[in-house]
């Protein structure tokens, strides 16, 4: 797993004005640059998947500490800002410490969410010190991610029939209920497309990014923390 840092990144010379066109992007110059910050083996670190949507088991703290979960032994594995291991925790298992079907990681405000199956969430400490558990029921999460003071939760909603694709996006606490709805996207293509939801970036200051009718136009709408378009 390479990790790197953001160091530049496309700017317009005019800020004030609301649309930005490149109709020739050129990817390998000077729009992006990434400096490698660090290299860790995950060799031995099961993840859902090391080649899709491995993010939803890799978060960091204020101390740009990476949490990395092996959702197959219930680990929780620790590095630090320069790659080297400091701490594993937990195990499977039902105890106060253990996973049990984990496949979602977050943290928040020096907490750490564990989700479990369908209907369980585990709270611990960054130390991996126990705090709490919890029954939650999120009808068909996508993406869950700490934003601003809050939490970011994006689901998707189908017909009877599993053709249309609608994403909901909303901003709910720490009890993960359904919360206030911000934003609604109708998939073109409905479950026949791309995993659109995975389109989505939200920032740790609770901006996000979304490119609508990306099929076509490849544009990306920026949205503030109060979820009006810039």
């Amino acid at each position: 797993l390479t990790l790197c840092l953001l160091t530049g990144e496309c700017v317009s010379k005019k800020p004030q004005i609301p649309e930005i066109f490149n109709k020739a992007p050129k990817y390998r110059q000077k729009y992006v640059k990434l400096e490698k910050a660090y290299e860790i083996d995950v060799t031995n670190i099961n993840l859902f998947s090391k080649e899709y949507e491995f993010s939803n088991f890799i978060d960091f703290d204020s101390h740009h500490n990476m949490y990395v979960l092996d959702s197959y032994r219930g680990i929780i594995s620790v590095f630090d800002d320069k790659g080297n291991l400091v701490r594993e925790f937990g195990g499977q298992g039902q105890g106060p410490n253990e996973f049990e079907n984990s496949n979602r990681l977050i943290i928040k405000d020096d907490k750490i969410y564990v989700f479990q199956g369908l209907f369980s969430l585990k709270v611990l400490s960054l130390d991996g010190q126990y705090i709490e558990k919890r029954n939650i029921f999120i009808e068909n999460p996508l993406k869950i991610k700490a934003g601003g003071d809050k939490f970011f939760l994006l689901r998707g909603k189908t017909d009877r029939t599993f053709t249309d694709l609608t994403l909901i996006l909303s901003l709910t606490d720490e009890t993960f209920s359904k919360g206030e709805e911000i934003f609604r996207y109708e998939s073109p293509l409905g479950l026949n497309g791309p995993p659109c939801w995975n389109w989505l970036f939200i920032s740790e200051s609770g901006e996000f990014f979304f490119p609508i009718e990306n099929l076509n136009k490849y544009s990306i709408t920026k949205y503030d923390s109060n979820s009006q378009p810039l």
